[in-house]
């Protein structure tokens, strides 16, 4: 990896228009942001794909290994606690993701996922999915509740080498969540609105609140918010642009606060267990998904960011930061020529 010194730390913030180059503070490296989704297919395939069948082997373990590439899934309930094993989400649309938490398929801000390789690879261009903006206004039904330009998903990559080399960079959304979500265009025996979500963490007027997707008697989808308590006003920063998860989640929830899993939330990792191993099944929804990114218009959050300066790593921690809506899913690897 390239050789910085040990007090430099880079990390990536941008704004969401639809290309930007940037050159980080240091000035030794240019990065560009991109989602154009066309492309996705095109790169990874001669790549890692996280999205390929090997990475099945995922779905549900706390660590796997496919091909020499190891990934593992962890999650932790306040900054002071230890990262524990989580479970691995896996699909062929979007790729890896962490069971449980706010949403099922994806990365969220208390969750992480981990790649190692036995060798530092030279990493070009990293492929995320799920990442938009637009979130507060499509969940709540409401004005945002904070003002539009903030009104994002980000997602952050840590990659090391050793103990003195780090990279971190961060993107964030720049499609606009769809009223209807790519997966369910693809496969909707599969993926249903709100299949995959338990709870978003929403900050409003200082407060934290949780909105759970709910179905009535007659069918009709809705929801419901809880509030959970008032955040001083010192830590409400760190929902916007805090560096680090540096505070106890249970001051947001409360010690006694009891986050239920609403069955509508657990419907789309259950389908996917139904099917995992049905190899014709998923090889015909990752067609028909790459089909749909070249001829349809309904965005499934695709975010690249290319290092104009290769990284070589031999281990990359993908984590969301401490947010309103932050998650995303992991789709692949560029590998420099």
């Amino acid at each position: 990896m390239r050789s910085y010194a040990s007090s430099e730390k880079f990390v990536w913030r941008i704004c969401s228009n639809r290309w930007i180059s940037f050159l980080i503070v240091s000035a030794l490296m240019a990065v560009a942001h991109s989602s154009s989704a066309a492309d996705l297919d095109t790169e990874l395939s001669e790549g890692i794909d996280f999205r390929d069948l090997a990475f099945r082997a995922c779905f549900q373990s706390d660590e796997c290994e496919v091909n020499g590439v190891k990934v593992r899934a962890e999650t932790r309930r306040s900054e002071n606690a230890p990262w524990e094993p989580a479970l691995i989400y896996w699909d062929p649309i979007d790729g890896l993701g962490v069971l449980g938490g706010g949403q099922d398929d994806e990365i969220d801000f208390n969750e992480r996922i981990l790649i190692q390789t036995p060798k530092p690879l030279a990493i070009s261009k990293v492929w995320l999915t799920d990442l938009f903006s637009g979130e507060i206004t499509h969940y709540r039904g409401l004005n945002p509740a904070v003002p539009r330009d903030v009104d994002y998903e980000a997602g952050r990559i840590l990659f090391t080498a050793d103990a003195s080399d780090a990279l971190e960079i961060e993107l964030r959304g720049l499609q606009d969540l769809p009223e209807t979500p790519f997966n369910e265009l693809v496969d909707g025996a599969v993926f249903i609105e709100a299949g995959d979500l338990h709870y978003r963490l929403l900050i409003e007027d200082g407060s934290a609140l949780l909105s759970f997707p709910l179905i009535d008697e007659d069918g009709e989808r809705g929801q419901r918010v809880v509030k959970l308590n008032t955040i001083e006003s010192g830590k409400l920063n760190l929902f916007s642009d805090g560096d680090e998860l540096d505070y106890d989640l249970d001051d947001v929830f409360g010690e006694d606060e009891v986050i239920e899993l609403f069955p509508i939330g657990e419907h789309n990792a259950k389908a996917m267990a139904s099917i995992v191993n049905e190899t014709d099944r998923l090889s015909n929804m990752s067609s028909a998904a790459r089909v749909r990114r070249d001829v349809g218009d309904i965005e499934n959050g695709e975010v690249a960011v290319q290092l104009l300066v290769v990284a070589e790593t031999n281990e990359m921690i993908f984590y969301a930061p401490a947010g309103t809506s932050n998650d995303f899913s992991v789709a692949g690897l560029v590998i420099a020529k």
